[in-house]
């Protein structure tokens, strides 16, 4: 399938259904049907890992069609159902840590309530801080453990 390099993954997904339906000998009415009514169900999934294109992005914005531009090699994608591929992912068993003690304290975001007016992000010169409430599924090693 061809499509521009500024075209979004659900143009891609379109255009492939399009042309997928073609032999199907469609009305042009029923084809813009079929494709409105398949467009949704696909996403678009990198050949050979699981990477996935999701966001309305230009296509030569996603990192993978970004190398393959550059080496001057075809990108390689497939359509994915959906459904196929929410079945796939684990159930989600996160649950907060008895343990974990969290206190009330005022958003230090801007326009966070503690008064102070909001401040633009881009005007942030010093390091961020960050508070780390919960942390899952991390390797330490045991010698390294007076370095957390």
């Amino acid at each position: 399938v061809q499509v521009s390099h500024d075209s979004l993954p659900e143009q891609l997904i379109a255009e492939s259904i399009r042309k997928k339906s073609r032999s199907m000998h469609l009305s042009p009415q029923q084809l813009r049907l079929c494709v409105q009514e398949y467009q949704g169900q696909y996403i678009l999934k990198v050949c050979g890992c699981d990477e996935y294109l999701l966001e309305k992005y230009p296509l030569s914005q996603y990192k993978y069609i970004r190398s393959c531009i550059t080496v001057g090699r075809l990108p390689h994608l497939m359509l994915v159902s959906k459904d196929s591929l929410y079945s796939q992912l684990p159930a989600s068993g996160f649950v907060t840590p008895s343990y974990s003690r969290r206190t009330p304290q005022p958003s230090p975001c801007p326009g966070g309530g503690d008064g102070s007016p909001p401040r633009s992000l881009w005007a942030f010169n010093t390091p961020l801080r960050v508070r780390l409430l919960c942390a899952t599924y991390v390797n330490v090693n045991i010698r390294d453990i007076d370095k957390v």
